[in-house]
């Protein structure tokens, strides 16, 4: 970022709700705030965890971070305390940036951690609000190697699991996207993904390399397609990823007769597969070119598929080719294994789990995605699904065992079961309550959004007599699917 601010200090950097910063304000307001962190006791090898909405204290937050030498851990600010709570104490971390937006999360984050609050005065809370401008700031140089971010998944135990980058993966990962798509100084980026979730951080780590903009959209412009399709127009935003369900949200009601998005050049979907029969929607709203890509959290984005006008709307859409700094071997059993510049580290503090997750294979190191592939006739691969309960539902990878597990934690319940609807769209949960109880179904989903983020809450629930079982005495999911209304 010190490269931006010194080749273009007056151009916009980042935009939201109405107001921006230039590449050298966000340098100082960083620097500013990296002083600040430093005097609470951040030192190299940190983790400060971040409480943010979306809004411009985000890339001063990272870059503050960044510069003494510690990793971001993004929290979902819409997630329960609980969730926050517990990445904070697994990080071990002391030290939360805020602002004013998320003082209530700030308070009750307070309340189960002994933490400090950077960025904003917060009421009942340790608090350092840096101050505007400092000099002679003396920059942490981080070496490749070095941690940069964690980013926090579902759990199959209950617990998330962190996903451990470095300075080396995330730019090898923005790399890449400046390669693929041609990334111009005249781009906007338009960020609809929040922080928390991998596929945001292209828009946070390309832009500075060519000085280009990002526009930040905050999270209730989002439940508004007619007011995010204004905002898409007004911000002249040409670059564009994001889950398809927005995609197709907006041109179902975003009221893009009354638009001019013509500016808009490419947009990039991933964390689910497009439905087919999308894609002539899609055509007709927008004269952008559409691409698939494809990358679990653990390498970033591997491959892309532009996916060209006459594909047959009856045909999966291939996930494409390896991208040029990743290579793809497919397991005799059909699953893929990825190595990349751009992978993880590991996962934080599981060694049981990169044992299981990496193989060597020739002197080469790859990560078993647990995602089956295949080769179609035209070289190019295409996703066929998940070899375990991990699924993605409207983008957010979840655990179907941990959604389970908050399900059966409920007193009244006796055995329940999570499955994803047939076309991948929802999460159904069945409950099979104790003998002689009575559950208010209200009740029960309140009960599941206090233990769980949003996304993972069943979106249809249903109290059942019995479940099917397997020759072995598990729950026969596939009965379920069978059956579910």
């Amino acid at each position: 970022m010190p490269f931006a601010a010194a080749k273009w200090p007056d151009r916009v950097a980042f935009r939201s709700n109405g107001e921006s910063i230039s590449y050298l304000t966000l340098l100082r307001k960083a620097e500013a705030m990296a002083v600040t962190l430093r005097a609470v006791g951040v030192k190299p090898g940190d983790r400060v965890a971040l409480a943010l909405y979306k809004g411009l204290e985000m890339p001063i937050a990272i870059h503050a971070i960044w510069m003494v030498g510690a990793a971001f851990v993004p929290l979902d600010p819409m997630a329960p305390v609980e969730r926050s709570t517990q990445i904070i104490s697994n990080c071990d971390t002391s030290v939360v940036v805020g602002a004013p937006r998320s003082s209530d999360l700030l308070q009750r984050i307070a309340l189960e951690n002994k933490v400090v609050v950077v960025g904003a005065s917060i009421p009942n809370c340790d608090c350092a609000v840096p101050e505007e401008q400092v000099t002679n700031f003396v920059c942490h140089e981080n070496a490749r190697d070095d941690l940069a971010y964690i980013i926090f998944t579902s759990g199959s135990t209950g617990t998330p699991k962190g996903i451990c980058h470095t300075f080396a993966s995330g730019s090898a990962f923005a790399h890449a996207w400046l390669r693929q798509y041609g990334l111009r100084p005249s781009d906007v980026f338009f960020n609809t993904v929040p922080l928390h979730f991998d596929f945001s951080l292209a828009d946070f780590f390309t832009p500075p390399m060519v000085g280009a903009t990002t526009e930040l959209v905050k999270e209730q412009v989002l439940m508004f397609p007619a007011s995010l399709s204004q905002l898409l127009e007004e911000s002249r935003g040409t670059i564009w990823s994001s889950v398809p369900y927005t995609f197709l949200q907006l041109c179902e009601r975003g009221a893009l007769e009354q638009r001019d998005l013509s500016h808009l050049r490419w947009i990039i979907y991933g964390g689910e597969p497009m439905p087919p029969s999308a894609l002539p929607i899609l055509r007709n709203a927008l004269s952008a070119k559409i691409s698939n890509s494809y990358g679990p959290a653990e390498v970033n984005q591997v491959s892309e598929y532009t996916v060209p006008n006459d594909h047959p709307t009856d045909m999966p859409i291939p996930i494409g080719h390896n991208m040029d700094h990743a290579t793809f071997l497919r397991a005799d059993d059909g699953e893929l294994l990825v190595s990349s510049t751009s992978m993880m580290r590991g996962y934080w503090n599981r060694p049981d789990l990169n044992a299981r997750c990496f193989a060597t294979i020739k002197g080469k190191k790859y990560y078993r995605t647990g995602d089956r592939v295949k080769l179609d006739s035209e070289g190019r691969w295409v996703f066929l699904g998940r070899e375990d309960r991990q699924a993605k539902v409207r983008g957010y990878r979840v655990e179907l065992d941990e959604i389970e597990l908050a399900m059966n934690s409920h007193e009244l319940v006796s055995e329940a079961a999570a499955i994803v609807s047939p076309d991948g769209s929802k999460i159904l949960g069945f409950a099979i309550l104790a003998d002689n109880q009575e559950l208010e179904m209200s009740d029960f989903k309140g009960f599941l959004n206090s233990k769980l983020p949003g996304y993972m809450v069943p979106d249809e629930l249903e109290f059942r007599k019995s479940f099917a079982k397997t020759s072995t005495g598990k729950i026969n999911r596939r009965s379920l699917m069978e059956t579910a209304k």
